[in-house]
Order: C-alpha cells, then structure tokens, then sequence
C-alpha cells in the first residue's frame, strides 16, 4: 500500500511540474533599425515640388547616349520581355472572359406564322390565281 500512495504521489508531484513554467519571461531586444526616422536640423525635409520618381522614364535616369542604345536594344530583342508581355495580354483576356460570366445574359427570340389566302373564301380556281402569286411565300 506503501508504494502504491509514493506512486499517486510521485505521479500527482510530476503532473503539478509539467504545469508550471520556469523559463524566464523573455523581453524583446531593441531593433537594430529605428521605428521612427530621424528629424531636427541635420535631416532637412524633402522638398514639396521634387518630381515623381515613378514617372520619369529610364531615357530621362540614363543619360549617356551608348548606355540608352544598349538598353534600347536590349529592350528591342527581349524575348522574355515579349513573353511576359503576351502572358499580361493573355491574363487580361482570360480576365475578361470570366468577368464577362457576372454581367446578365439577355436573349430575344421570336417566331411568327403566315397564312396566305390566294383563292379567297370560297375556294374559286380562277379568282386572284394570277394576282400574287407567290407573295407572302418566307
């Protein structure tokens, strides 16, 4: 009976363990970048009218006439630029064609029947056998 209280008791001790946390509680270092950027006199602001720099083109960045030539070459006779330019054109489309499953369907439709009476009501063989013949036949 002995052994059988020290095993509740060693297995009671060894789940009350496995529960606790001893491990320090961990603070995070400070980063290596600043959060903020710096400011005051020696950083001065940027200037308001400094042009876009998405919109200048790479003739208006490279100056020098040789290098805009090999750039301009390399950009004639790109076929990976052509691939993924035709891969754009393709997505585009295939774009479309699903976005063209969200608009509404429409349909018209229509039949109609003629009734051509060439001899009248009384079923005369000589009355109107000339006059309109083969009117209203489509």
């Amino acid at each position: 009976m002995t052994s059988r209280i020290s095993f509740v008791a060693l297995l009671a001790l060894g789940t009350a363990l496995a529960g606790c946390n001893l491990a320090p509680k961990y603070q995070r270092p400070d980063g290596a970048v600043p959060a903020a950027l710096p400011q005051g006199g020696v950083y001065p602001r940027a200037a308001t009218d400094a042009p876009d720099v998405t919109q200048i083109g790479w003739r208006d960045f490279f100056l020098d006439p040789r290098l805009q030539g090999v750039i301009e070459l390399g950009l004639a006779n790109n076929r990976d630029l052509r691939i993924a330019a035709a891969n754009v054109l393709q997505a585009r489309a295939q774009y479309r064609v699903q976005r063209a499953d969200l608009v509404p369907n429409t349909s018209i439709s229509g039949s109609a029947t003629f009734t051509n009476n060439l001899f009248g009501a009384t079923g005369g063989a000589g009355a109107g056998a000339g006059a309109g013949a083969g009117a209203g036949a489509g």
